[in-house]
């Protein structure tokens, strides 16, 4: 004897549930990271600026929101850079723009695996759906 439709239903709903907490938890994963992305593309951009740059010279800094103030550049082979809460570094202008290229590249990685496993969960809720629709009209047809 099979399961009971009303059984099957409910427990394919919580499935459909789970799967779509899961797709917005993923979502926010990605909106994380491209925050991230627009952050270390724009230090980049401003950090290869200043390695053209010689000492003393003068340039615009973005300083968010559309605000740029001129600062000069006293020392274009160095930069000091945050990497944690209340830490930073002095580096090499070089290294500086090695090691964020290297986050840029691993987070546009980690980028592609979630939205790979996004797709993933879209195609199961596509699977639930339809399991659930067919389940609903086999339903109305024994009522």
């Amino acid at each position: 004897m099979g399961q009971d439709p009303r059984a099957v239903f409910q427990q394919l709903a919580m499935q459909k549930d789970l799967v779509e907490n899961n797709l917005q938890v993923l979502q926010q994963q990605i909106e994380r990271i491209q925050v991230l992305l627009n952050d270390y593309d724009s230090g980049l951009s401003f950090l290869k600026e200043v390695m053209k740059k010689e000492k003393d010279e003068q340039v615009l800094m973005n300083v968010g929101g559309n605000i740029f103030i001129e600062v000069k550049i006293v020392n274009p082979q160095k930069v000091t850079r945050a990497i944690g809460s209340e830490i930073s570094i002095e580096q090499k202008t070089q290294a500086a723009h090695d090691s964020i290229e290297s986050s840029i590249k691993n987070l546009r990685n980690q980028e592609r695996k979630i939205r790979e496993e996004y797709q993933k969960y879209l195609g199961y809720q596509a699977q639930l759906e339809n399991q659930l629709q067919q389940i609903a009209a086999m339903l109305q047809q024994g009522e």
